[in-house]
């Protein structure tokens, strides 16, 4: 599809180009045929003054004329060929242009279309569990009032991944979209606060130590949006550590930024998958992340949430070693 939008958009660019160079070709053209039709009326008159003088049978006007003549045609000849070049060089350089111009567009397409078949595969998922195991309940003639009930509760587990997910979309799409809001001064220390009573029963259910030191660390920017950036990055280093592992945060100030790191000792990520971490619905080592809950938004949202404190997000990490996430903030 986009192919034939960049030769319609190529075609479009040399229409013009091509306009414009025609319209002062044949505007140079006519300027100079009027020069050299003005200089052989000059040098005319200068022969006729002179014809008594001169022998019987020199005719200059002929010549002159003769040369003229040859002047328009290397004139023409040579707007010919340099319009010739200009085609060449505009179809290039339009074709070039075209799809430098539409491929921001072209990205966004193709990345939309990748988010809908996503987006739609994890929807398929739990509605097709649903039905699968609601048809064999009602296809089982002896199903007791017991086997009712547990289809009923797992129906609502399906039913909290699909809340789950579209909570997930709806928080990207508000960061992606939405308003930016209103930055200010934050207390580090109540954001961590608050991190540490959301993710605290995680944390002991999987035996995981958090080390959230005290600070006194002013960063620009909103409480609520931060406080959900560092439970996203808490709770993807406990999901992916085995029990019984440490993670700990870091914040120090450097220049006029604040720099922050979420540090965990579990399983890493492959360097293969460290480019593509920040992608929605991508998880590495997917034979892992099978077992454990999420969809891959949660480190997409917390990338929208860096930018829209006007921050930057960077990963380090090695297999086996652990993984530390750096966020880069505005200080107060």
């Amino acid at each position: 599809m986009f192919h034939s939008i960049y030769l319609r958009l190529t075609v479009f660019y040399v229409t013009i180009i091509m306009a414009v160079s025609l319209f002062f070709s044949v505007l140079y053209y006519q300027n100079n045929v009027r020069e050299l039709n003005a200089g052989l009326e000059r040098q005319a008159g200068v022969y006729r003054r002179l014809q008594p003088l001169l022998p019987d049978g020199l005719d200059f006007t002929s010549t002159i004329t003769d040369q003229v003549d040859q002047a328009k045609d290397d004139i023409f000849w040579e707007l010919v060929e340099m319009n010739v070049l200009m085609f060449a060089f505009a179809s290039a350089a339009s074709y070039f242009l075209a799809k430098r111009t539409l491929q921001p567009i072209q990205d966004s397409m193709e990345e939309q279309v990748r988010f809908t078949a996503d987006a739609s595969h994890e929807l398929r998922t739990p509605l097709t569990a649903i039905r699968a195991e609601t048809e064999v309940v009602l296809r089982d003639k002896k199903a007791t009032g017991e086997d009712l009930r547990t289809q009923l509760q797992s129906n609502l587990e399906e039913v909290g991944r699909l809340e789950r997910l579209s909570s997930a979309l709806l928080t990207l799409a508000r960061f992606e979209h939405g308003k930016k809001e209103d930055l200010h001064p934050v207390s580090l220390q109540k954001v961590w606060n608050e991190v540490g009573k959301r993710v605290a029963a995680r944390a002991e259910d999987h035996n995981t130590e958090l080390d959230i030191p005290s600070t006194k660390i002013v960063v620009k920017g909103t409480g609520e949006m931060l406080v959900e950036l560092f439970v996203i990055l808490i709770d993807n280093a406990i999901k992916y550590s085995d029990e019984g592992r440490r993670v700990e945060l870091r914040a120090w100030v450097e220049g006029h930024s604040v720099i922050m790191t979420v540090r965990d000792f579990g399983h890493g990520i492959p360097e293969s998958d460290l480019p593509h971490i920040f992608n929605r619905f991508y998880r590495a080592d997917r034979s892992r992340s099978q077992k454990t809950e999420g969809y891959g938004l949660g480190l997409s949202i917390a990338e929208q949430i860096v930018k829209r404190h006007n921050g930057r997000i960077d990963v380090e990490s090695k297999v086996d070693e652990g993984t530390c996430f750096t966020i880069r903030l505005p200080h107060k």
